[in-house]
């Protein structure tokens, strides 16, 4: 049977490990979105400019690199618009922002007296259980190395 200090315990660890993931992928989500925004307005400026060129020259190199660089605009546009780069981050930064909330939570029950302590675990678990069971498929490498990270801040923190 666990105690109530190692359920305590297990939960911590494991919104710790859950915010560090969310952080990350949020991060993650916002950098792609972000790099693919700047990816559109450079290639479209570059494609108008080259365009303009081409227009009054009869390079047809210029023609052709005007017409290239138009294409790969067009493919990181269709991309930015498929895939929601954005809506991801957020989904990420909600959930970094729910597990930050259960994990005050949760640390707050170490510091109650023994017999509050088994009611707010007794109260907190099925959230646990809830948060646990809202995550999308994990990216199990960086899940690991989140888990990993808690667990040394924890061993240091002693």
């Amino acid at each position: 049977m666990i105690n109530h200090t190692d359920e305590q315990n297990y939960m911590s660890v494991g919104a710790g490990m859950n915010q560090r993931y969310h952080q990350h992928m949020a991060e993650k989500w916002q950098r792609c979105d972000r790099g693919f925004r700047i990816a559109v307005g450079v290639l479209s400026t570059l494609g108008i400019c080259l365009s303009s060129v081409s227009a009054v020259s009869d390079a047809q190199s210029l023609t052709a690199a005007s017409l290239g660089v138009a294409a790969i605009a067009t493919c990181v546009a269709i991309v930015l618009n498929v895939f929601p780069f954005g809506e991801w981050s957020q989904s990420h930064a909600t959930l970094f922002a729910r597990w930050t909330d259960f994990r005050e939570d949760i640390d707050q029950v170490k510091f109650m007296k023994a017999t509050a302590q088994q009611d707010a675990l007794a109260r907190l678990q099925p959230k646990y259980h809830r948060l646990c069971g809202q995550e999308p498929p994990a990216d199990k490498k960086l899940l690991d190395r989140c888990f990993e990270e808690e667990e040394a801040s924890r061993v240091c923190a002693a």
